[in-house]
């Protein structure tokens, strides 16, 4: 109620009394954007980076993992918020160097969170090379995974990536056309494009 009503001081302290009373990684979590924003408080990250991590350190089992949505793709629960937090911190240098290699660190934290957004971007980060090994099969693997859970994007660029073939990824234009319409019946616009110059060059299976 506090924060809702802009009062972010008080919001502050009530989450923080939250968090040391119960150990309530919402309260963390909360606390750890404030400290990002400035909200009630002076802006400082290296606070907000403590607070996200008593997020994403916290006990994780089986059980815990976010069960992904399509029809909702950019849900998050508590851990996936703070992991995906902490990676934009480092890929974009909010209040600290920027750092490539950390950012792939929490991206994958939440791939392992089960956060498919994160995975798709994992996949992105191995087939363009971000911060360190560049490999199309591992890509392939990460959006495999979101494909599969229903992620659009991760269909789309799976299609690609077997139509184009190489680099440890076996050209398959068949298996290639069936994720690109995969992405297509979920809307996704550029495989929209795409299966739209399938039929017009008469590519369609």
């Amino acid at each position: 109620a506090a924060f809702d009503a802009r009062d972010y001081p008080k919001a502050l302290d009530l989450f923080h009394k939250s968090y040391t009373k119960m150990g309530y990684d919402s309260a963390a979590l909360m606390q750890g954007k404030m400290y990002l924003a400035g909200m009630g408080t002076k802006a400082d990250t290296k606070q907000a980076i403590f607070w996200l991590r008593k997020v994403t350190d916290a006990r994780f089992g089986p059980n815990d993992v976010l069960r992904f949505n399509p029809d909702d793709p950019t849900y998050m629960n508590t851990r996936t918020d703070a992991a995906m937090t902490l990676a934009k911190i480092y890929t974009v240098g909010l209040g600290v160097p920027r750092d490539p290699q950390e950012a792939r660190r929490w991206y994958m934290k939440a791939d392992d969170f089960g956060y498919m957004p994160a995975t798709h971007t994992v996949g992105q980060i191995y087939e363009y090379g971000y911060a360190g090994e560049r490999s199309a099969s591992r890509a392939s693997a990460y959006y495999k995974k979101a494909a599969t859970a229903g992620y659009a994007p991760s269909m789309y660029a799976l299609g690609e990536l077997y139509i184009a073939g190489g680099d440890g990824v076996a050209k398959d234009g068949k298996l290639g056309a069936e994720w690109l319409m995969a992405a297509a019946k979920r809307g996704h616009a550029d495989a929209l494009y795409a299966v739209g110059n399938m039929y017009d060059l008469g590519d369609v299976l």
